[in-house]
């Protein structure tokens, strides 16, 4: 499927992550805080550099008991995944009451994730061509007391095209509160856990392609969930990828690795963890 648009050309960026950002917004912008209840798959995950002073949060989701599902950009072999948990507010004590916690013994990101972290302009082709590999997982050492959340596994983009396209989905993250133009660094430890609704407007090289900024993502929401109703089921179709912006700072797309039975499969072998809603050979 093409995307009709004329001209687009954007900046990309990943959304996770402190990349020296200048933007303001908050988490899911216009999104709406979750419920303390609601959405307890979806795991914050730590990290730091491992030649650089620095830290960086992801979002993630819990696809098996000791399994978590994120972005490959949030678990490249120069991060060092410290610790996942499933708090309401990420970095304030006061809202980790229940919270569950998981030890990271593993990560990785999908061999042909291309570890691009800047890029001066592009357009949508581009996006979508990094974000279809942009798959990586966290392996727990102790399983997790809860039901996971269940994936789709399709079989290639037409099936998911027929599916999918036009449909209303359910993004979730834990993008930073603060001031993002303020120092990057900040928004790294303080995230709401927010949710937001936005139509799938096309599937390109394997990434699912979102327009305008209304329930956008911003950095900290990278390897949230896309979720999708699908024969009465809440099925995970997307793991939030990158987003690109207009010159004038607007948000333009907004792009999430669909969840194929190939990369799942991928994952499955890797970590040597079996997920439950999809079927390997």
């Amino acid at each position: 499927m093409k995307l009709r648009h004329s001209r687009l050309i954007v900046a990309i960026t990943i959304i996770g992550g402190a990349t020296g950002l200048v933007l303001r917004g908050e988490a899911i912008i216009d999104g709406t805080p979750v419920k303390r209840e609601e959405y307890a798959q979806v795991f914050a995950i730590h990290s730091s550099h491992v030649f650089e002073s620095r830290d960086e949060s992801c979002t993630s989701v819990m696809v098996a008991p000791r399994l978590l599902i994120t972005a490959g950009h949030c678990t490249h072999e120069r991060l060092r995944v410290r610790s996942a948990s499933n708090p309401h507010e990420w970095g304030r004590s006061q809202s980790h009451t229940g919270a569950l916690y998981g030890d990271p013994i593993k990560w990785a990101a999908h061999p042909l994730y291309n570890r691009i972290e800047t890029s001066e302009s592009s357009n949508i082709r581009d996006l979508a061509h990094k974000a279809a590999y942009d798959i990586g997982y966290v392996l727990l050492k102790n399983p997790l007391a809860l039901e996971p959340s269940v994936v789709g596994d399709y079989p290639d983009a037409d099936s998911a095209l027929t599916q999918l396209l036009g449909k209303n989905v359910t993004l979730v993250g834990y993008g930073g509160d603060e001031d993002l133009g303020r120092n990057p660094r900040e928004f790294n430890d303080f995230g709401t856990k927010r949710t937001g609704t936005k139509p799938i407007r096309g599937i390109m090289d394997l990434a699912l392609i979102f327009e305008g900024e209304k329930n956008a993502a911003v950095p900290g929401d990278s390897g949230g969930p896309v979720y999708a109703i699908q024969n009465g089921k809440t099925v995970v179709v997307g793991i939030l990828s990158r987003f690109v912006r207009y010159d004038n700072g607007s948000y333009a797309y907004l792009a999430a690795s669909l969840l194929r039975k190939e990369t799942l499969c991928w994952v499955e072998k890797d970590s040597g963890i079996d997920i439950p809603s999809v079927s390997c050979e």
